[in-house]
């Protein structure tokens, strides 16, 4: 599906955003863990919130469409 340049811009801007915001929180829970174990339940409990934040939203505005992608995609965006 195509969409306007300003709507792909905005897009990408907010992709780069979510992607600095979680290089920066995966950085701080390396930082705070004290073993790979810890580690990885504490990134899979940042995603969770994450994708419970953008689950809420898109609950908010009545967007089922997105609703849905979220609730299929949001697992294996975590571990990719």
């Amino acid at each position: 599906m195509a969409v306007a340049k300003p709507v792909a811009d905005a897009l990408d801007r907010a992709e780069a955003a979510v992607k600095e915001a979680i290089e920066l929180s995966l950085n701080e829970i390396r930082e705070e863990s004290n073993n790979e174990k810890e580690y990885i339940d504490l990134w899979v409990s940042c995603c969770k919130r994450i994708g419970t934040h953008f689950q809420s939203e898109a609950d908010r505005t009545g967007n089922r469409q997105l609703a849905r992608y979220i609730r299929r995609n949001l697992t294996k965006a975590i571990f990719l």
